[in-house]
């Protein structure tokens, strides 16, 4: 037997599997997005500036620089905005917004329930509120946010991702919504705001 047929009828299986437990993983998040309010600047904003996170529960800011790392990254990827400031300059330009939020709710959920029963049961669940303002202070845009995750892969299974993971996927999530507004589309894809 050649090296080659050896390699394959090994590693071919084990690699075949790799996109379905990728296709598992993924499929076991949820997001969701409210929006408030949304009115689109005149210009689109050559920078943003992020306020530092606030939490409405203090135990819960260890997971704030896995959220900045998230939002971080998606904008980069976006390429939405020039700039990117944090802390906020002082003044912040007239070509920048701010971005400003608050988590309302982080549970760890039942990782027993997520093995055993699975179809949601005990997951996972981050949340927050978030604004952009003018440089004037004034609210542009305004949704409440939302990342969940149901564990293992179908009925019950194992967990593949831990809090941190999760605030880190909720912060991508939030940098989509911030990237779409900055662009003129809704903040959600089925959002009561109209593209200018």
């Amino acid at each position: 037997m050649t090296a080659r047929s050896a390699f394959a009828r090994h590693a071919l299986p084990a690699l075949l599997l790799l996109p379905a437990l990728a296709l598992a993983v993924a499929g076991c998040t949820a997001s969701h997005v409210q929006t408030r309010r949304a009115e689109h600047p005149e210009a689109k904003p050559a920078a943003l500036a992020l306020e530092p996170l606030r939490f409405q529960d203090r135990l819960w800011e260890p997971l704030g620089p896995h959220f900045e790392r998230g939002l971080r990254e998606r904008l980069s990827e976006e390429q939405a905005f020039a700039e990117i400031f944090s802390p906020p300059p002082q003044p912040l330009g007239s070509s920048a917004v701010l971005l400003s939020g608050t988590i309302t709710e982080v549970d760890k959920g039942s990782a027993a329930l997520r093995w055993l029963v699975g179809f949601g049961a005990g997951k996972q669940k981050v949340a927050g509120t978030f604004r952009l303002l003018d440089p004037g202070g004034r609210t542009l845009a305004e949704f409440d946010a939302e990342e969940s995750y149901m564990g293992g892969a179908g009925i019950g299974g194992i967990s593949f991702l831990d809090m941190e993971d999760l605030m880190r996927k909720f912060g991508r999530h939030v940098a989509e919504r911030v990237a779409r507004w900055s662009r003129g589309l809704p903040l959600a894809e089925e959002g009561p705001e109209r593209p200018k």
